[in-house]
């Protein structure tokens, strides 16, 4: 990925992330998450609590970053037009 895409998102981004304000529907998939959590070991209780963060992370960085490159095609009134060509206008991600 771009690590321009990757500072954007961790300073203006995630910063401005509040998990209680994200969708019901992620709310329910945590909670489900936690109940599976607390049945683990401490240990493995970590490592997985690891693993979702990387996840998160590497999901919601992602995710920023193809809005960022959408909202660059669609300012250019690029959307319209065939992809190949759309995309290899923006820096890759």
């Amino acid at each position: 990925m771009n690590p321009f895409y990757e500072w954007l998102y961790d300073c203006y981004a995630e910063p401005k992330m509040d998990e209680a304000l994200l969708h019901p529907i992620y709310q329910e998939h945590k909670q489900a998450w936690q109940a599976v959590a607390d049945k683990l070991s401490p240990d493995d209780a970590f490592a997985a609590a690891d693993f979702i963060e990387c996840l998160k992370i590497h999901w919601g960085t992602l995710a920023f970053a193809h809005g960022i490159k959408v909202g660059f095609m669609l300012s250019a009134g690029l959307a319209a037009g065939p992809q190949e060509a759309a995309m290899s206008r923006f820096p890759s991600i």
